[in-house]
């Protein structure tokens, strides 16, 4: 037999996680994990990666616009592109 405490425990944690789900969720959507994501899309995070200065890549690289540049804040950089080397084939 259940006790009716044993009960009443349960839907407590049940809707103490339900609560935390439903933060999160906001937060993802709302944009407040900006620290985490700006972490993900650190341009030079990746090897071979650089900033250039100004909207396009020098010759041998392309735009990654799936990444930015930060300024020493750690704040977007929107002037300077994120440029990736080409990958190059050896023949």
């Amino acid at each position: 037999m259940k006790k009716n405490g044993d009960l009443s425990i349960n839907i407590i944690v049940i809707t103490v996680i339900a609560l935390v789900v439903l933060i999160l969720i906001t937060f993802i959507f709302t944009g407040r994990i900006t620290l985490f994501n700006k972490g993900l899309s650190d341009c030079l995070k990746i090897q071979g990666n650089r900033c250039n200065m100004g909207p396009n890549c020098d010759e041998n690289y392309i735009k990654d616009s799936t990444r930015v540049c930060l300024n020493d804040d750690s704040s977007t950089d929107t002037v300077n592109a994120c440029c990736s080397p080409l990958p190059t084939f050896a023949q």
